[in-house]
């Protein structure tokens, strides 16, 4: 593995999305090769993902763009990845994955993806509701609001708004 692939399956690890790298891939039709060779394949979005290093080198960028082509031909979901892009590999990857699912109408995968942005971004907001649920409860049966029930009530609609925006984030369409 390259630096660079070595620097993508880190990321992969880190965002806990499951990869097979060295993927062949066989039978795909007008190709000048036998198979190819995804960097990773991601199985639980069936989408694959390469990673052209060597793209500043001439010498390579027409075997790559061959490459990108016969992906295409075959509609082969694969996200692509650029040396410039691993500065900002979170941005890019979360905006080319939400493409390539929605391109190839991976219906279920993409509400999966969708829901993993939601709870990377948000898995403390649902603390803090429960938290605000918690403090009505505590002060269970309600003869006079107090002021847990007043900040159970705060916290739960402040966090609610919080999940709103990032579920149209994550959820809107980007196309």
């Amino acid at each position: 593995m390259t630096e660079g692939e070595n620097f993508i399956k880190e990321f992969l690890d880190e965002k806990k999305i499951k990869y097979r790298p060295q993927q062949p891939i066989d039978g795909l039709e007008n190709d000048s090769k036998s198979h190819r060779i995804a960097d990773f394949y991601l199985p639980e979005y069936n989408v694959y993902l390469e990673y052209f290093g060597q793209w500043g080198v001439d010498s390579h960028k027409e075997r790559y763009r061959e490459k990108r082509q016969v992906y295409i031909s075959n509609q082969i979901p694969c996200i692509l990845l650029y040396p410039e892009n691993l500065g900002i590999i979170k941005y890019v990857f979360e905006k080319r994955m939400l493409y390539i699912l929605k391109r190839y109408r991976l219906e279920k995968e993409l509400k999966k993806f969708q829901y993993k942005i939601l709870w990377e971004e948000k898995h403390d907001l649902f603390f803090f509701v429960g938290m605000g649920i918690g403090s009505i409860l505590v002060d269970y049966p309600w003869k006079n609001v107090s002021l847990f029930t007043a900040m159970g009530i705060a916290i739960i609609v402040y966090q609610l708004s919080r999940l709103k925006g990032s579920y149209k984030r994550a959820f809107r369409d980007n196309l």
